[in-house]
């Protein structure tokens, strides 16, 4: 022990004054919603997911129009619902859920997916349009502009 001593009293040091600091960096996560559609996988915050139900019968326009599949009553409110990805094997799947979108313009969009599930992320870590993953699925992050500009490319 006295060489320990010593060796502090030399450097002008002891043991009482040595000062460990730790820094706790605080990681901010958000809710993703990841929607699967015929193979493809978005995800977006959850603050602009109005609602999921389980898959209702869609009303078919009397003609046809790119890219909507008909529409459908969500709580008295009429929407349309909007195909993403046009499926090729169009039967019904036991798991179907439609999700209405709602950004800050509060206009709702509803999508018909094969798939609905939450995830936290770090929040820090997102941007806009890129691929992101998710449980080792590649996805990609819409905000409101990526959402947006998609639903333009669609409609």
């Amino acid at each position: 022990m006295n060489n320990i001593n010593k060796l502090f009293s030399n450097q002008n040091t002891s043991l009482t004054n040595l000062k460990i600091q730790s820094e706790v960096a605080t990681i901010e996560y958000c809710t993703l919603v990841k929607l699967s559609i015929n193979n493809m996988h978005y995800a977006l915050d959850i603050k602009h997911v109005h609602e999921i139900v389980d898959a209702i019968e869609i009303a078919p326009y009397p003609e046809k129009i790119k890219n909507h599949l008909g529409i459908i009553n969500i709580r008295g409110k009429i929407l349309p619902v909007i195909e993403i990805e046009e499926c090729k094997n169009k039967k019904k799947k036991d798991k179907e859920k439609i999700v209405a979108i709602a950004f800050s313009n509060n206009n709702l969009f509803t999508l018909k997916c094969d798939k609905v599930q939450k995830y936290l992320y770090e929040k820090n870590a997102l941007v806009p349009g890129q691929i992101i993953n998710l449980n080792n699925v590649p996805t990609y992050f819409l905000d409101e502009e990526e959402f947006n500009t998609l639903m333009r490319s669609l409609i």
